[in-house]
C-alpha cells in the first residue's frame, strides 16, 4: 500500500484541536514521506502517560504488520534546528517497524505548536486505546487541560475583550470532545497526583489499594 492511500490519525487530532484550542491547524497539511526509524524519537513536549504495548502484543502487532503492511502513517513534527523528529502517534508502529527490521517508515509531518503537537498525541492515545490504565487516562488529560490554561492565559494577554468561548472551561471542552464528564476528568486527573509507587500499587493490584482510598491518599502532598 501506497503512502498516500494510507488512513491518517490526523483527523482525530485536529478535530480535538480545534474544539478545545478553538484554533484552525496550519493550512496546507501535512507532508507525506518515508523517515530513517534513527531520526525519530519519543513524544518529549508532555508527560501524558503513554506506555508501550507490552513484549507479547508488540511482537504480535510486528508479525501482523509484517503481514499487512503499515496502514496508518506515524505523525511527527520536526525538532527546531535538528534533523530529527518527534513522534506525535506512531510509537508503536516504530517500535514493531524496528523488530521487523525496517530502516524507514510513513510518515506525516506535520507543523505544531506545543498545544497542537499534545492535542494529537492524547486524542489518538485516548481514542484508539482502550487498554489505557486510569493513571494514563489521568496523565493524558491532564496534559490536556495544562496546556489549553496555558494557551488561555496567552490569548488573555493578547486581548482586551474575552471570547466567550474561551471563558467556557478547559475541562468541559475536553469532557464534550471525549464524551465524558467533567467528573471522570477530575476523579483520574486527581490520582496522578499518587506516588509512582501507589500508582504502580493502584493498576497493578488494586485489590490492595481501591479508588476511593486512592483519591483520599492523592490529598496529602508526596513526603
Amino acid at each position: 500500500m501506497s503512502a498516500s492511500q494510507q488512513a491518517s490519525d490526523l483527523k482525530d487530532g485536529d478535530a480535538a484541536y480545534q474544539k478545545i484550542f478553538l484554533h484552525s491547524p496550519p493550512s496546507g497539511g501535512p507532508t507525506i514521506c518515508k523517515l530513517p526509524l534513527d531520526r525519530l524519537v519519543p513524544f518529549f513536549t508532555a508527560d501524558i502517560g503513554y506506555t508501550l504495548y507490552s513484549t507479547h502484543q508488540l511482537q504480535a502487532f510486528a508479525q501482523q504488520l509484517d503481514a499487512e503492511g503499515l496502514l496508518v502513517r506515524i505523525i511527527v513534527r520536526q525538532i527546531p534546528l535538528s534533523d530529527r523528529y518527534e513522534i506525535l502517534a506512531g510509537h508503536n508502529r516504530v517500535a514493531a517497524a524496528s523488530l521487523n527490521g525496517w530502516t524507514a517508515i510513513d510518515a506525516e509531518i506535520v507543523e505544531a505548536d506545543d498545544a497542537r503537537a499534545i492535542t494529537i498525541a492524547v486524542s489518538t492515545n485516548l481514542i484508539q486505546r482502550s487498554d489505557l490504565s486510569i493513571v494514563a487516562r489521568g496523565k493524558a488529560y491532564k496534559a490536556l487541560l495544562e496546556a489549553k490554561n496555558r494557551n488561555g492565559q496567552r490569548n488573555a494577554a493578547k486581548e482586551t475583550f474575552g471570547d466567550n468561548r474561551q471563558r467556557y472551561s478547559a475541562r468541559a471542552l475536553v469532557a464534550e470532545f471525549f464524551r465524558v464528564t467533567e467528573y471522570e476528568i477530575r476523579k483520574v486527573v486527581k490520582l496522578t497526583q499518587l506516588i509512582p509507587d501507589l500508582q504502580t500499587i493502584l493498576e497493578e493490584t488494586p485489590k490492595k489499594l481501591n479508588l476511593a482510598c486512592a483519591a483520599l491518599i492523592a490529598d496529602y502532598d508526596a513526603e
